[in-house]
């Protein structure tokens, strides 16, 4: 930071002697330099400062005091905020108004009798304005200066906490099977809740997961990085090809960077219990930065509960994502009630629920935190960071788990085994000629079926490639499901099962009757002397023609009366409204 007399070099020659008349000092000279050498020699004078310091008012000592417990400076938007504004107004109406004699604040008090001083630095989120101490006037303060940034230390034991939920390497493992699903589906993910099924970062997989993986996070930044078509949002094939070839460190590293450069992106407008309106725009990759930033700082594998951290970054950075600090600018709605979040007031349901979603959703599905829950306290979340993690922030290569040794299986019902540590190139294949079944650790599972090979065939996949990959990687392949897809490939389907109405009667007597009556027209196949199949749609009709015709038939599936048939009786009264 600049020293005093770099700082006074930023005045005007009639501040400085406005200045040096509260410092007690004449100066008849009008050269500047002069003017700034007396007055650097008279405020670091002890026989001068001491008393001065000495004079002040408790609320400016307790500025000085703050200032020296962060390395002597602070933003100034949040140095504002806990002291007050600074007017600056121009030359000609300060010497007008004399506003140097009469301090609206503590703060004022002390810029006017240069103590403190205002500049632009490199901040936690780039350059903005600080209020600073210079720093030869540290020995003559009445406080230690600390000149080592706030720690974050309130930390838990590890008795204290009961893990949760970690995600090792999985998120390599979805973005797999999300661009498995594109390709196969040919439409955008987010039309799919079938998929959030096949992810492993899901309640289904892991009940302990806070926030479960979004499918818009990994459209969006394969999309930033080139792996999606803009406007598609399909697999591109080559840069597709290409993720998919990297060693399993590199696609979780590449993932991260490409998240942190991500703009379309943007985790404030992704947070359920708030609603953005209006044109205004925020920078996503600022909150990120600065909360990949305050990691470095903590240990690794080291237990931090979450609230204290929020009210930590609250009270020593809370314009993490406003460098301004302005917080009446963006037009933020609470859902629940339709109030608006203005103000620093708002800042635990806007920035302190950004932090909270950062961690529990992006940094825990890339394994860089781990979580878990306080002992006897199920809602307090508590945080650490993984070795795996640590060379996420440090940028160091680390070998995750090695690829499986395990064979693709192929059993003889047709469903295909793949180990999750397989080769990502290999099931994203597979994947596009099956059924998608589930996961069962450490397998997926998929289908062979009729259906699954027409699909294929619609994007101009061969069954035959299908043959010819499973056998190129050595699946264990059962003749009979080689067979079974050849035959397919020269006959198409040759047997069919079916799910078809069935009508049963007691006695051949009984059916002979219906064959006889206008029943009759509802059948579709006799099969036996007392089973026969009724025409699909039809069960209704027939049901009612059988109690014409007397009897009373025992239906065992789902029919509609011809109450709930007639238009505008199908829908309950009063519906209740979805929330």
């Amino acid at each position: 930071m600049p020293t005093l007399s770099q700082s006074l070099h930023k005045y005007d020659l009639s501040f400085l002697r406005n200045l040096a008349r509260l410092w007690g000092l004449e100066l008849p000279g009008e050269k500047k330099t002069t003017i700034i050498e007396q007055l650097t020699a008279r405020i670091l004078d002890p026989q001068y400062n001491q008393p001065m310091l000495q004079r002040l008012s408790p609320e400016a000592r307790l500025i000085l005091e703050d200032l020296t417990a962060h390395q002597g400076r602070l933003p100034l938007a949040a140095f504002a905020r806990k002291y007050g504004e600074l007017r600056r107004v121009g030359a000609g109406k300060r010497d007008r108004e004399a506003i140097w004699r009469s301090p609206q604040n503590a703060a004022e008090s002390l810029w006017f009798y240069g103590l403190i001083f205002l500049d632009f630095f490199e901040g936690e989120t780039g350059i903005e304005e600080f209020v600073y101490l210079p720093p030869d006037l540290f020995p003559h303060l009445p406080f230690p200066v600390n000149t080592q940034p706030p720690q974050f230390e309130a930390v838990l034991s590890a008795e204290q906490v009961s893990l949760a939920c970690a995600t090792q390497d999985y998120l390599v493992d979805d973005t797999c099977t999300f661009l498995a699903w594109l390709r196969k589906t040919q439409r955008p993910s987010s039309s799919d809740t079938k998929l959030k099924k096949h992810l492993l970062l899901s309640k289904e997989h892991l009940p302990g997961i806070p926030i479960p993986l979004r499918t818009e996070f990994l459209q969006a930044i394969l999309s930033d990085a080139g792996v999606l078509d803009i406007n598609s949002s399909m697999p591109l094939p080559e840069p597709a090809r290409r993720f998919l070839s990297l060693e399993r460190w590199q696609r979780l590293a590449w993932l991260y960077e490409a998240w942190l450069k991500s703009t379309s992106l943007n985790e404030l407008r992704q947070l359920e219990h708030i609603e953005p309106l209006g044109e205004w725009e925020n920078d996503p990759r600022i909150p990120r930065l600065f909360i990949t930033n305050q990691l470095r700082s903590l240990q690794i594998e080291q237990w931090y509960e979450l609230s204290p951290f929020a009210q930590y970054i609250h009270d020593h950075y809370p314009d993490f994502q406003r460098p301004g600090g302005n917080y009446e600018v963006w037009l933020i709605r609470r859902r629940s009630d339709q109030q608006f979040l203005r103000g620093f007031e708002s800042w635990f349901e806007v920035e302190g629920q950004l932090l909270r979603y950062l961690i529990l959703g992006p940094l825990l599905w890339f394994g860089l935190v781990e979580v878990g829950v306080k002992k006897g306290k199920p809602a307090s979340y508590a945080f650490r960071i993984t070795q795996q993690g640590n060379s996420l922030l440090q940028k160091q290569a680390k070998p995750l788990a090695a690829p499986s040794d395990e064979q693709v299986r192929v059993l003889s019902g047709g469903t295909i085994a793949i180990p999750r540590l397989f080769a990502p190139t290999v099931r994203y294949q597979i994947a596009r000629f099956c059924e998608w079944e589930d996961y069962r650790a450490p397998h997926y599972l998929y289908r062979i079926t009729p259906e699954s090979l027409r699909q294929a065939q619609q994007q101009n996949l061969k069954p035959q490639q299908l043959i010819r990959l499973l056998q190129r990687d050595n699946a264990l392949l059962p003749p009979s499901v080689v067979q079974a897809v050849r035959r397919w490939v020269l006959h198409a389907t040759e047997i069919e099962v079916i799910e078809l109405p069935i009508l049963r009667v007691r006695s051949a007597d009984i059916l002979k009757r219906i064959q006889k009556s206008p029943c009759a027209k509802h059948l579709q196949q006799i099969l036996n002397p007392t089973t026969a199949v009724v025409k699909r749609g039809e069960e209704t009709k027939l049901i009612e023609r059988l109690f014409e015709l007397g009897f009373l038939a025992d239906a065992k599936l789902r029919v509609k009366t011809e109450i709930e048939g007639q238009a505008g009786c199908s829908q309950p009264i009063n519906p209740p409204s979805e929330k």
